[in-house]
């Protein structure tokens, strides 16, 4: 008897740290979408192609460039802004390995002009591609960052939302190739949040900012 009600205490405080760690997750919430106006962007980046599992490595390896500049290892603990555009849906990809993916950092500000003018240069040579990017609008949403299980359930709440908002308010992302659906994560650490954008406003083919051609679809319809 002694056992079994150890086995039961056992199971039951494992299934309320469970459901704590869940909660902690956000697993429950709902990620709020809403149209909101950004500036312009300064970016610099590398175009991957790859399955979606690769990804995390994509960063690795953009990291490591990064860390290679003496401007950015002098801002010591101040991370660049991190990015990612993700060019294609991923669970529609005939071959998976195709998924198109822009990795790169925001410009950072606080370096001094002549700052900027060498990163600019160290990362051009490495590879890294520049694109200035107009102010515009977006569909907009944010997820706490947790641990890197965020990088996973972040984008199955915001997806979701963002498909079923547009939806509701007659905006074009996806409804055409000039509009496409793009998705465009900014992984804001020190503010401890991963940060969602849809391209809505006419300025959306400015984030085309990959070579490789779409690839195919499993399901062929307009847009995406």
């Amino acid at each position: 008897m002694d056992v079994l009600l150890l086995v039961v205490c056992g199971v039951l405080g494992a299934g309320v740290l469970l459901i704590g760690f869940a909660s902690y997750m956000g697993y429950w919430k709902e990620c709020k979408v809403s149209c909101k106006k950004e500036a312009g962007f300064h970016l610099l980046f590398r175009n991957y192609e790859g399955e979606v599992t690769q990804v995390g490595a994509m960063f690795e390896e953009n990291d490591k460039q990064l860390m290679e500049v003496p401007e950015f290892v002098a801002l010591g603990n101040v991370s660049p802004r991190c990015f990612g555009v993700y060019h294609d849906n991923p669970n529609k990809l005939k071959d998976p390995s195709k998924l198109r993916v822009s990795v790169g950092i925001v410009l950072p500000e606080s370096l001094s002009r002549e700052q900027q003018v060498k990163v600019l240069e160290q990362l051009k040579a490495k590879g890294f591609l520049e694109k200035k990017i107009s102010p515009g609008e977006y569909v907009y949403g944010e997820w706490p960052y947790r641990n890197q299980l965020s990088f996973w359930l972040g984008p199955r709440r915001f997806y979701p939302a963002a498909t079923k908002f547009c939806a509701s308010e007659g905006l074009p992302w996806g409804s055409d190739e000039d509009c496409y659906q793009i998705g465009i994560e900014f992984y804001d650490m020190e503010d401890g949040k991963i940060r969602f954008m849809v391209p809505i406003s006419s300025g959306a083919s400015e984030w085309k900012i990959h070579a490789a051609p779409r690839p195919e679809y499993v399901e062929t319809k307009k847009g995406k």
